[in-house]
């Protein structure tokens, strides 16, 4: 990809998480946690999804039922262990995602609910000076800027390719000899 082309394509990513997040911070605490954990899910997927090869069966990682890439949770181990994002980004999206699943599944959610709120007082979303809610903003923010272009730089120095078909063993041995 040409440089400016590279660079107008990176423009558009870092607008487009720009307005998610603008998007995403006019929700209510339920609709932000849960909009904000989205979108990290989003851009993790595309990480991923550029390391891997390109095959058909990739789509049934991540779309189905019993899909081993499908959750949140799956997601971001695999881009750890596949060495795709950080310890700390792995850390920050879980953080987010254990949030997120508190306002997903407990009707008097918010961020003064005792479980949110020991979740927020402590590291990697609590900065000792914001709100919980602009604590995890910044933290959201943060993580998803170095995730806006990372499926890029992956697909670049890191796409993986099919393994060719093994050659049948020989029933020769090096010298000609059976």
């Amino acid at each position: 990809m040409p440089e400016q082309q590279a660079n107008d394509e990176s423009e558009k990513r870092s607008a487009e998480f720009k307005d998610m997040m603008k998007k995403a911070a006019k929700e209510s605490d339920r609709g932000f946690v849960i909009t904000t954990a989205a979108v990290l899910d989003f851009y993790l997927e595309r990480v991923i999804k550029s390391f891997l090869i390109d095959a058909s069966e990739v789509r049934e990682l991540f779309e189905g039922a019993y899909a081993p890439l499908g959750d949140l949770s799956g997601k971001i181990k695999a881009a750890y262990v596949m060495g795709l994002i950080t310890k700390k980004e792995s850390e920050q999206i879980n953080a987010i995602r254990k949030v997120r699943n508190i306002f997903a599944h407990e009707i008097d959610a918010s961020f003064s609910h005792a479980r949110v709120e020991a979740l927020c007082k402590r590291a990697p979303i609590h900065n000792g000076k914001d709100s919980d809610r602009d604590a995890l903003i910044i933290m959201a923010i943060d993580v998803g800027v170095g995730l806006i272009d990372r499926d890029v730089e992956v697909a670049k120095n890191h796409k993986r390719k099919p393994r060719d078909e093994p050659k049948p063993p020989s029933l020769f041995d090096s010298h000609g000899q059976a």
